[in-house]
């Protein structure tokens, strides 16, 4: 049993950026090939259905509009783990946390920063759609390299290279939005 485990790590800024940037890359070369084939299933038992292409665009809206309360609690709690030692904290876990937040703003407060959530999950969504197929392309023309799990990998770390480049800016404002109530 450990008694006092007080280690601190210090991070600098481009150590946090980096180690950040790595997460995020290697969560999205897990999913991307996923998220690829998933879409290219829809789309083909859509051309065989003769569906419209219209709900796909509402679906990723919807699931953020579902997922907002969590990320909301989500953000809270990791801003109330930075307080200091002393400092009072607002909930007590997970579960508190969503009680809290509708009995003292209200139901609504679960969906704080919605409008910006949809907006950044749609560019990012667009980025990785955009770079995946063009990184795949460029992997393609190396020559050794043929489309093979490898390439899918690879071309799923440069969608989410891309990905994290551009959606984390928009990320900053959305943690802003879900913290300001504290």
């Amino acid at each position: 049993m450990v008694t006092d485990s007080k280690a601190k790590f210090d991070i600098s800024f481009a150590g946090t950026f980096a180690s950040s940037a790595f997460a995020a890359c290697f969560a999205e070369i897990c999913t991307i090939p996923l998220d690829t084939a998933k879409v290219r299933l829809q789309l083909q038992k859509k051309a065989v259905a003769g569906e419209g292409l219209a709900l796909p665009q509402y679906r990723g809206a919807l699931a953020i509009t579902v997922a907002n309360p969590t990320d909301l609690v989500k953000v809270r709690l990791q801003a109330e783990g930075k307080l200091p030692p002393g400092v009072p904290r607002r909930y007590t876990g997970a579960l508190n946390a969503y009680s809290t937040i509708v009995r003292q703003e209200g139901l609504g407060a679960l969906w704080t920063g919605l409008g910006p959530n949809i907006a950044r999950n749609a560019i990012i969504n667009a980025a990785e759609l955009a770079s995946y197929d063009q990184v795949k392309q460029t992997i393609l023309k190396i020559p050794g390299f043929t489309d093979n799990i490898v390439t899918h990998l690879l071309s799923g770390l440069g969608a989410g290279f891309f990905a994290v480049c551009i959606g984390s800016q928009l990320m900053w404002y959305t943690v802003y939005i879900h913290i300001s109530a504290l």
